[in-house]
């Protein structure tokens, strides 16, 4: 079995399986967008790298950061056929939670906080 690791700021995108594997797993930690954080073009790259797969599952733990980059994050994942399952293992906060929306399934971790902002 292949395997990948891309860094994405203090915390990192993996993919293991190579082009064609079933599973694809996302470890998302760090500010979404910014220069030390998670990189959606990095993520994008990751699930076209994965067309195949049956299944993304990410695991999750951001602050938050650019909306526009959680949307384009949010959006990739929608896109893509594969059921997602994000799991926040720690905080997913603003930004973040427009990313934890695009999981099919959404679990929350023993003592993990979700935050979405009042419109």
């Amino acid at each position: 079995m292949n395997s990948k690791n891309v860094t994405c700021g203090r915390g990192y995108a993996a993919a293991h399986g190579g082009r064609n594997m079933k599973s694809l797993e996302l470890d998302l930690y760090g500010d979404v967008g910014a220069v030390d954080g998670i990189d959606p073009a990095k993520v994008v790259a990751l699930l076209r790298g994965a067309p195949d797969a049956k299944r993304i599952n990410i695991r999750l733990n951001s602050p938050g950061g650019s909306a526009f980059d959680g949307i384009a994050i949010f959006n990739a994942l929608k896109d893509h056929p594969a059921k997602v399952t994000v799991k926040v293992d720690g905080l997913a906060a603003s930004a973040a939670s427009i990313i934890a929306m695009a999981g099919d399934t959404i679990e929350m971790g023993e003592g993990s906080f979700l935050m979405v902002h009042r419109a």
